[in-house]
């Protein structure tokens, strides 16, 4: 025997679904929108060194080393370069005292493998104008 439910109930229920919909849709945007205001506060160069997440940062600066590494070099400008560069500067000083060992080690690396990737870009370069020399 089944229970047939009254229009103003079925009503009820849609109405219901909808504004649950509606309230996780909100959440989700407003999640959104936090975070990518947080990743951009922590990207500015100029940060106060309390202000600073160095957990995140490490994160951060490993995903913009491998992007600029990504990038053909006329697509990487020296601007970026050095926007990467104080950043690290900035994060290894505000975190050298205040981070956890294993968190100070690994902003220690990135900095060590962005110096020795600049250096055989810098490299690279050269011997591909000592090339395009000799036609």
């Amino acid at each position: 025997m089944a229970v047939e439910l009254s229009r103003p109930a079925r009503n009820v229920g849609r109405r219901l679904w909808l504004a649950l919909r509606l309230v996780a849709l909100t959440v989700a945007i407003l999640w959104g929108v936090a975070s990518t205001g947080y990743g951009v506060h922590q990207q500015r160069v100029g940060l106060a060194p309390e202000a600073i997440d160095c957990s995140y940062r490490a994160d951060l600066l490993r995903d913009r080393i491998v992007a600029v590494l990504d990038k053909p070099r006329f697509h990487a400008p020296d601007a970026d370069t050095t926007v990467l560069t104080t950043l690290l500067r900035e994060t290894l000083a505000a975190c050298a005292e205040t981070a956890p060992p294993d968190v100070r080690e690994r902003l220690e690396r990135l900095a060590a493998l962005h110096l020795e990737a600049s250096a055989t870009r810098m490299r690279t370069d050269a011997i591909r104008q000592e090339i395009i020399a000799h036609e």
